[in-house]
């Protein structure tokens, strides 16, 4: 039997809401998302909570990308959006449209994801990245070999429906996190509490 390992995107997404909105000076913040990943509406569904949680008075707009991000990303700028939760991984065509909004005096921030998103690892991209969810596969590695090596598979429940089985890497059990780079201190204050209350339960994420 084979070990699927899953990290917690909608525990991410929720963070990365938060921190969005405590940093947005527009009061809009967006949401970028791929076309072909099926756990986009949750993991949008959780950063819309996580703006909620931050403050009724922010919004949110949102769009899919597919193979490039650009145009989506000037669209929702020019909604208002100046800070964005990108959870498109294909490129960094992000990069591009963000040099082209800063050069026209309408700057964005931006939260990504590690380790996906090969281009926030960039010189270029610490201009705007304010933060990441990362998702710690160097210890679903070592869980994998500490396993493997005792003649264990990982089994634990990750979608029975379906008889999938392995190990949800959450807040939890520290296989997920959002790091703040330059993102603000409420926000950091604030991300810190709704980790908290997600470890506890008293924050449901929706799955």
């Amino acid at each position: 039997r084979s070990s699927d390992l899953a990290f917690d995107l909608n525990q991410g997404s929720f963070l990365a809401g938060v921190m969005a909105a405590l940093n947005s000076k527009t009061g809009k913040v967006g949401y970028l998302g791929d076309v072909s990943n099926l756990s986009n509406s949750k993991n949008l569904q959780n950063f819309r909570a996580g703006v909620k949680y931050a403050g009724s008075k922010f919004q949110v707009v949102a769009a899919n990308a597919a193979a490039t991000a650009d145009k989506e990303i000037a669209k929702l700028s020019g909604q208002g959006a100046d800070v964005f939760f990108i959870n498109w991984s294909r490129n960094g065509s992000v990069l591009t449209a963000a040099n082209k909004l800063a050069k026209a005096k309408t700057p964005i921030k931006i939260i990504g994801v590690r380790p996906d998103q090969f281009f926030i690892a960039t010189k270029d991209a610490q201009k705007f990245l304010i933060g990441y969810v990362n998702q710690r596969f160097d210890n679903a590695i070592n869980d994998l070999f500490s396993a493997a090596v005792s003649g264990r598979s990982i089994t634990e429940e990750v979608d029975v429906a379906n008889g999938v089985f392995g190990r949800n890497y959450t807040l939890s059990n520290s296989g997920i996190d959002l790091i703040a780079t330059s993102a603000n201190s409420a926000s950091k204050s604030a991300v810190s509490r709704a980790k908290s209350g997600i470890i506890s339960k008293k924050i449901a994420i929706a799955k």
